[in-house]
């Protein structure tokens, strides 16, 4: 029985090959790959490589669909060939991957291919992205990469909302729901009378209902809206007014505070995230940071330090934009060699201290 490469249990590899397309004049055509696939050509490839351990090594770094190497020798007298893959988030990244595999004592060169089956250029100078962030102790932390298992952790959404026809338009597997009519709600009484904020940071945040009280505010609904922001409601509008001025110079508590008119907030939220698999010589705050920030910014440091006993794993906090759960890899450069460190969501609920263990809505004046 064989695997989904193709791998048998008694070793020998299942080859699916191609069918050939045969037009009507008789002429054979040739196979149309799906827009989808990308090809790198492969060179520096050591003598006697086989198509089964080319594919094995690119294998780790996306969904490998086709693999050919060259009977005859390039022009230099090297061994090359083309990989193809599907479903590719960042071609130039899978390229410079590609290109640190060490396969033997040789390390295997990748390129992009630059023209389709039409000889059309698909490769322009626009595409290749910034280098990457470099630390002081000279670690690379590669923009999120999350090729194969997972299709949607990279998504960020930057608008908040869209019209019914624009929804319609996308037809993705998002369930909708139509609201026609509001009933026995009384939402739209909290217009006129609230302030929409976002606290400067994560303590402000947490601690929001302790820093009022301590400033001499009472009488304050606070509501956690998403990430950091908060729908602070008052007895009326005067009062919110008057809290709203109080805190124009604030910047150490809110980013920014303005009138709450019903509108449509930004969905963020704030997670932590489990950070497994950095080595111990990488284990630096600043690395694990910029590996956790790849998904979000970064709020909540790890901290990880020299004294820390537990080197499995670390836990950072972020502020994502996008509601799918958090799972991929991050892959890490240092000293030549590439590390796959993985980054996953904890799905336990987090909810800030002014909300934990209340029966009901946060109240200043209760705390």
């Amino acid at each position: 029985m064989a695997d989904g490469d193709g791998v048998r249990d008694d070793g020998w590899q299942t080859v699916n090959r191609r069918k050939k397309i045969v037009t009507e004049a008789g002429k054979l055509k040739r196979y149309q790959w799906p827009a989808s696939v990308v090809s790198y050509y492969i060179s520096n490839l050591p003598e006697g490589c086989s198509r089964y351990r080319l594919r094995k090594e690119c294998a780790q770094f996306g969904k490998v669909v086709d693999v050919f190497i060259s009977n005859k020798p390039g022009k230099g007298g090297e061994i090359f060939g083309f990989v193809k893959f599907d479903e590719v988030k960042d071609k130039v990244m899978l390229e410079r991957v590609l290109g640190k595999i060490k396969m033997g004592n040789q390390v295997i060169s990748a390129n992009l291919e630059k023209f389709d089956k039409n000889k059309k250029f698909i490769r322009s100078r626009s595409e290749v992205p910034n280098n990457p962030d470099k630390g002081n102790n000279g670690v690379k932390v590669w923009s999120r990469i999350n090729w194969g298992s997972q299709n949607r952790v990279n998504e960020t959404f930057n608008q908040t909302s869209c019209s019914y026809a624009e929804m319609v338009a996308k037809r993705d597997d998002r369930r909708m729901v139509v609201v026609k009519e509001l009933k026995n709600s009384k939402t739209n009484e909290w217009v006129g009378v609230s302030l929409i904020g976002k606290a400067a940071d994560y303590d402000s945040f947490n601690l929001l209902h302790r820093r009022l009280y301590d400033e001499g505010f009472q009488n304050i609904q606070i509501r956690h809206v998403g990430g950091f922001q908060v729908l602070l409601s008052f007895v009326g509008g005067e009062e919110a007014e008057a809290f709203r001025e109080s805190m124009v110079h604030r910047k150490d508590l809110f980013e920014h505070l303005r009138f709450w008119d019903g509108e449509m907030t930004s969905r963020e939220r704030f997670v932590w995230v489990k950070i497994s698999g950095v080595p111990p010589l990488l284990w630096d705050a600043e690395v694990i940071d910029k590996i956790g920030g790849n998904f979000g910014r970064v709020v909540r440091s790890s901290g990880a330090d020299e004294y820390d006993a537990n080197l499995a794993w670390k836990k950072v906090g972020i502020i994502s934009s996008s509601f799918d759960q958090i799972d991929g890899i991050v892959m890490v450069e240092w000293e030549k060699k590439i590390v796959r460190v993985r980054v996953a969501e904890i799905v336990d609920e987090w909810l800030p201290e002014f909300i934990r263990g209340q029966a009901g809505i946060a109240t200043v004046a209760e705390s």
